[in-house]
């Protein structure tokens, strides 16, 4: 998988730190960020198998922020 550009981006995360790809987001006032991230041909065919994605979130004890994954964007992009 890869982050991707999508229309309504309004910053990228990591764009000043060496060795680190950006992170294109959508930031909102509220806290909220957006990303958008594209599937490599074999991650499709691994998701049509499985039915499965998993998520990776580093907290760094801080507690679990709320994450949400879908394939709509009218769910998350306002």
């Amino acid at each position: 998988m890869k982050p991707i550009e999508f229309e309504g981006v309004t910053d990228h995360y990591g764009k000043m730190q060496d060795g680190v790809s950006p992170l294109p987001l959508r930031c909102y006032a509220n806290g909220q960020f957006v990303s958008c991230w594209k599937l490599l041909w074999r991650e499709r065919l691994k998701v049509l198998v499985s039915g499965m994605v998993w998520l990776d979130v580093h907290t760094h004890n801080r507690g679990m922020p709320p994450v949400y994954l879908t394939t709509d964007k009218s769910e998350v992009v306002i």
